[in-house]
């Protein structure tokens, strides 16, 4: 496969970095169990998110600017080198189309868009555009745009008509959109882009570091579910202060109510006071609730 001289990183050209992102970002999904039911998310609307937050998230790199930064270190004072706003500038308008086009609150859009937007530094509510915008859209080199995989994503070569001041509004429009939304869409809302925003980053620096992605394949590990009942039962089976009988107690009672779980929900707290044996009891729990 022949690649352009356009980069990623030094020794690598940016449309095979974009590819493997996206590869990895696919394999860790696989590996994941996660929904987001108030969203009307599926399986297949989350596989396709990711696949365009990856593929998009290092797009701004194709400019004269950072390819020259590549080459020599040098710095703009405007940071025109800098690629992330320029990225989720390119990625809006696909993403959103993905949304409408499969029946989505087009505020979901934010979710990848903002992975992209701060995939290098901590989230803000931040725009895009910023004074240097129009400098690396007129230095964007648009060969890039011709990898497939791009194409499928829904991204053309039709960037001339980009306006970065209306796509700052349109994401100003997407944020206030997000306040008809549920109590429980908005919680699940975070979550998708606290799991896009950490995927990607994992996904980013997968083949950076280590270029066999078998490695990042986590198979599960057979852990007995009375592991903890016998550590304890040989531990402290000649231990008797009253505060083993307590700590028992609350063992036994939380258990107890592990067949009554519903397994919809997925946060759960525990709340005793200090030396009650939260630590061994929580490991109990979890690994009983694994094994159910």
């Amino acid at each position: 496969c022949q690649f352009s001289d356009i980069r990623s990183h030094p020794d690598l050209p940016l449309e095979k970095h974009l590819t493997q992102v996206t590869e990895i970002a696919v394999d860790l999904l696989e590996n994941k169990q996660v929904s987001f039911p108030s969203l009307n998310l599926t399986r297949e609307h989350l596989k396709e998110l990711i696949i365009r937050a990856a593929l998009f998230h290092d797009l701004g790199k194709a400019t004269t600017y950072f390819q020259e930064r590549l080459k020599t270190g040098q710095k703009w004072p405007n940071g025109e080198h800098q690629h992330t706003g320029l990225s989720a500038l390119l990625a809006y308008k696909p993403l959103v189309t993905y949304c409408k086009k499969n029946n989505l609150a087009e505020s979901i859009a934010l979710a990848p868009l903002m992975a992209v937007q701060f995939h290098h530094s901590e989230f803000k509510k931040e725009f895009p555009n910023d004074s240097a915008m129009d400098a690396r859209l007129k230095e964007f080199k648009k060969e890039i745009l011709t990898l497939p995989l791009l194409r499928d994503a829904g991204l053309t070569d039709k960037i001339d008509s980009i306006n970065p001041t209306e796509i700052d509004c349109n994401f100003e429009n997407l944020f206030s959109d997000m306040s008809g939304f549920s109590d429980e869409q908005k919680i699940e809302f975070r979550l998708l882009f606290l799991f896009i925003y950490s995927l990607l980053l994992e996904a980013d620096k997968a083949y950076l570091a280590v270029k066999n992605k078998e490695l990042y394949q986590r198979n599960p590990i057979k852990v007995a579910p009375d592991i903890i009942d016998n550590y304890k039962a040989n531990v402290f089976k000649h231990k008797k202060a009253k505060i083993n009988t307590n700590r028992e107690k609350a063992y036994e009672e939380v258990l107890a109510g592990l067949n009554a779980l519903d397994l919809n929900n997925h946060i759960f707290t525990l709340t005793l006071p200090t030396g009650m044996g939260k630590t061994l009891l929580a490991a109990s729990w979890a690994i009983k609730l694994r094994n159910k």
